[in-house]
């Protein structure tokens, strides 16, 4: 497994999947040039680093150009959807009672906190885990929290664990 790994490794000594994008994080206007925060493959989000656009187009070898512009287009394509809906907010008004679409049951206040904090973490781009004893009603939070999602008209992908 461990010469495996030695096998990834360039003339250099760097692994040559952490050249690679895995993720486009944010973009910005430096001097009127365009800057990415690139999420490099196989590393924490504490390396990624701001990277300029043109610089990255000379340096990837062309498949890895390829793969860095569908990068893009995802990432361009996920924040003009939030600057052309409108629809999506800096805050949320937090949830204080059970939404009418649960007929059958009521939230507890912990359960109402616990959506509350999940909205929270989305709007910050924040990942969350939904993690207490069984049997305390995470998944009814889920629910509530996707039809929130819903409401502000998400798009994207989710990923949800469940045992």
């Amino acid at each position: 497994e461990n010469f495996e790994k030695l096998i990834n490794y360039n003339d250099n000594g760097i692994n040559s999947q952490w050249l690679k994008v895995e993720r486009i994080l944010s973009s910005r206007l430096s001097n009127g040039i365009r800057e990415y925060l690139i999420l490099w493959c196989e590393l924490e989000a504490e390396h990624a680093t701001w990277e300029r656009e043109d610089f990255l187009l000379q340096q990837l070898k062309s498949e890895e150009q390829i793969l860095l512009q569908k990068a893009i287009e995802k990432f361009e394509s996920l924040d003009n959807y939030e600057k052309s809906t409108g629809k999506l907010i800096n805050f949320i008004q937090p949830l204080t009672k059970t939404p009418l679409f649960l007929k059958a049951t009521n939230l507890h206040a912990y359960q109402i906190e616990g959506v509350n904090w999940l909205c929270d973490c989305w709007l910050k781009k924040k990942n969350a885990i939904l993690a207490d004893e069984p049997r305390l009603g995470k998944t009814l939070q889920i629910i509530v929290y996707i039809a929130w999602l819903i409401e502000q008209t998400a798009k994207g992908c989710f990923l949800i664990i469940v045992p």
